[in-house]
């Protein structure tokens, strides 16, 4: 488990290799309590698994943990909704609030959705 800057990540394997679009067909009918998984590609055009974000600020995501087309290890973490254009981007840094997010009451919410869907897949045993 790793902590930084409110961000939340937590690592989980596989027990055969999968490529992003792969883990998404075998995931994508199954029960998560951070909701439907949807597959999305955010600005830098990575592929990640994401599911419904709180807010601007929070949604659970799953990335690939290596390097390699097709992994074992993966990432579950707590990030910002996923920004998927330049001009997305441009409005997130210029709109977004100057309170501080990261112990707001979605935020925890979104670190407990990471832990469950953390189990959730484990339950899924691929």
């Amino acid at each position: 488990m790793i902590i930084l800057l409110g961000m939340l990540v937590k690592r989980v394997t596989t027990t055969k290799p999968y490529t992003i679009h792969e883990l998404y067909e075998a995931v994508k009918d199954s029960f998560f309590s951070a909701g439907t998984p949807s597959l999305t590609k955010d600005l830098f055009m990575r592929t990640i698994i994401t599911f419904p974000a709180l807010d601007r600020h929070n949604q659970v995501w799953i990335t690939r943990a290596q390097f390699k087309r097709k992994c074992t290890k993966w990432f579950i973490m707590k990030r910002r909704r996923a920004v998927t254009s330049i001009g997305g981007y441009l409005a997130y840094l210029l709109l977004r609030s100057g309170r501080n997010t990261i112990f707001s009451d979605n935020a925890k919410d979104t670190k407990r959705l990471v832990n469950a869907t953390v189990i959730d897949f484990d339950r899924l045993k691929l």
